[in-house]
C-alpha cells in the first residue's frame, strides 16, 4: 500500500511538471509570417487554399478573441463547413482593403468551384487577425 501511495505520489508530481512545462511553452515566433497585412492575408488565404492549418497559430498573430480558437486547432474544422460548400480554392484575384474604426479589412476576391466569395480577414489596431469572414465577391471598394 505504501508503494502504491508513493507511485500515485510520483505519477501527480510528474503530470503537474508536464503541464507546468506545457503552460510555459510560448510562441514559436520562427515560423511568424511577416509583411504588410495584405501580405499576411494573402499567405493566410494560400493556406486555406493549400489546405494546410500545420503550425496556424505560430504562423499567425491573433488578437484575443481568436487566440484561444488558433492553439486549439479548430480552425480547420470551423471552416471546413464553408470549403465544402463552395469546393477547392482555384485562384485569387487582387486584394483590397479598408479602414474603419481602427480595423482594416483585407478582401481577397476568391475563386472556388462553385462560385466567387472574397475571403476578409480583419487586422487590430495592433495588426492582429481579429476575424475571417466572407464577403460578397468583388474585386474593389467600388463594386460592394
Amino acid at each position: 500500500m505504501k508503494k502504491l501511495k508513493l507511485l500515485l505520489a510520483c505519477c501527480v508530481c510528474t503530470l503537474a511538471l508536464v503541464g507546468l512545462a506545457g503552460c510555459s511553452k510560448g510562441k514559436d515566433t520562427s515560423k511568424l509570417v511577416k509583411g504588410t497585412k495584405e501580405e499576411v492575408a494573402l499567405s493566410m488565404a494560400n493556406d486555406f487554399k493549400n489546405d494546410d492549418y500545420t503550425d496556424f497559430y505560430e504562423k499567425y498573430t491573433f488578437s484575443t478573441n481568436l487566440e484561444d480558437l488558433a492553439k486549439s486547432g479548430r480552425v480547420k474544422s470551423i471552416l471546413e463547413p464553408t470549403f465544402n460548400t463552395l469546393g477547392t480554392i482555384s485562384g485569387f484575384e487582387a486584394s483590397f482593403s479598408s479602414d474603419s474604426a481602427n480595423y482594416t479589412v483585407v478582401q481577397i476576391p476568391t475563386h472556388f468551384e462553385m462560385g466567387d466569395l472574397n475571403i476578409a480577414i480583419t487586422f487590430d489596431s495592433e495588426d492582429r487577425i481579429y476575424n475571417i469572414s466572407f464577403m460578397p465577391y468583388a474585386t474593389s471598394l467600388e463594386e460592394e
